[in-house]
């Protein structure tokens, strides 16, 4: 057949191209004109990723050569007309010759490209029909020496081959588009599996279940996953720390309290009192090391929250933090106030950090608060 198909069934060669790759090269009027030598070059030419290449004769090459042959000279130059008999008589001869690897555009392809891709000009008409061609999922070339053609092309993203261009340009940019693939298989890659082991974090081995499209992921569907759940993933780190924060804060809070009811002194601040009630003196015992606790903290936790507003983060400053939470709690505190059953590390503090700024402020604040309470426990025992 001389048509460019309009479905899989009428393409040239059909049960090769089921096994065969061929390359689409769709020739603009100027080449016929200019350099016939550049087609027959494309003809002959085996490219390293393809089995064979197929010229294409767009419909609107076929009017214009005709207008220009029709002119006789009266607004085209003679030289020119001479050049457009001389381009159709090559057409008709590789039409004549039933030569497989020539193929034409017929009106009714241009009819219905009109009609899905919009027209300005007999250029555009060319453009249609390398996007008709990639549209059927092959590859298509277009070989042209209008510069503003080949910009539009470009901006499709069809690949143009201009008149300095050689055609060991289409084995480098396929070789390009080989090592692009690589990377971004290789990323797609990388991306799922830090999805995969971040869910089975947050959710066990029930983890498919949640996440907004299951695998296997494509490069746009794990990165749609990624933006969906990461959010889910940020906040359940934030949760997790923010649980040690709060945990030491109650638990200082509570035993300064009662040490406060103890001996007497005023309390700015309200607090539970534990059940069981602890002794008065392990209330006693441990009150200087939870004192010095409260100042770690407050001290590694206000250095943190400075550096997360200023965006520059000391990862020593977030250990010290790190170590200062997870510690903070004296050998002696009730099972029942630890969090055995959390591991925390220092991304999670750092993600509690960043979504919880204003509470952790707040939160400073109470610190100071407590500290100013202890330092003021132990003077008042001296009175």
């Amino acid at each position: 057949s001389c048509n460019i198909p309009c479905s899989t069934s009428k393409y040239a060669l059909l049960m090769e191209q089921q096994t065969r790759k061929y390359l689409y090269i769709v020739v603009d009027t100027n080449v016929f004109l200019s350099n016939i030598n550049a087609i027959d070059l494309a003809r002959e030419t085996t490219f390293k990723s393809y089995d064979h290449s197929i010229i294409v004769v767009p419909w609107t090459v076929i009017r214009e050569l005709d207008y220009i042959k029709d002119d006789n000279g009266k607004s085209k130059s003679t030289t020119l007309c001479v050049k457009a008999r001389k381009a159709i008589n090559y057409i008709h001869k590789l039409f004549s010759s039933k030569e497989p690897y020539i193929i034409g555009q017929t009106s009714e392809d241009v009819a219905r490209n009109k009609v899905k891709f919009s027209v300005d000009c007999p250029d555009d008409e060319i453009l249609q029909t390398c996007l008709q061609i990639r549209d059927l999922g092959k590859s298509v070339v277009l070989l042209s020496y209008d510069m503003n053609l080949c910009n539009k092309a470009m901006i499709y993203d069809i690949v143009t081959l201009g008149r300095n261009d050689p055609l060991e340009k289409i084995d480098y940019l396929n070789a390009t588009t080989f090592i692009n693939e690589s990377i971004s298989h290789f990323n797609n890659d990388t991306t799922s599996i830090l999805i995969s082991k971040e869910m089975y974090t947050l959710y066990g081995e029930s983890w498919e279940k949640y996440v907004v499209i299951r695998p296997p992921w494509t490069t746009v569907t794990v990165l749609k996953c990624a933006v969906k759940h990461w959010i889910a993933a940020i906040k359940c780190r934030a949760q997790k720390a923010f649980q040690y924060f709060e945990m030491a804060y109650v638990y200082a809070r509570d035993m300064c309290g009662m040490a406060a009811e103890v001996v007497g002194m005023p309390c700015s601040f309200q607090y539970n009192i534990p059940n069981p009630l602890p002794p008065i003196d392990y209330v006693k015992q441990i009150q200087p090391e939870l004192a010095a606790n409260v100042n770690k903290l407050l001290c590694s936790l206000s250095a943190v929250t400075e550096q997360v507003k200023s965006s520059c983060i000391d990862y020593r400053s977030l250990t010290n933090l790190h170590q200062t939470l997870i510690t903070f709690l004296p050998e002696s505190a009730p099972a029942a106030m630890k969090l055995i059953d959390i591991d925390l590390v220092p991304l999670d503090i750092y993600c509690c950090i960043k979504r919880k700024e204003d509470i952790l402020t707040r939160g400073l604040r109470q610190l100071q608060e407590l500290s100013t309470h202890f330092c003021r426990l132990a003077s008042y025992k001296c009175t």
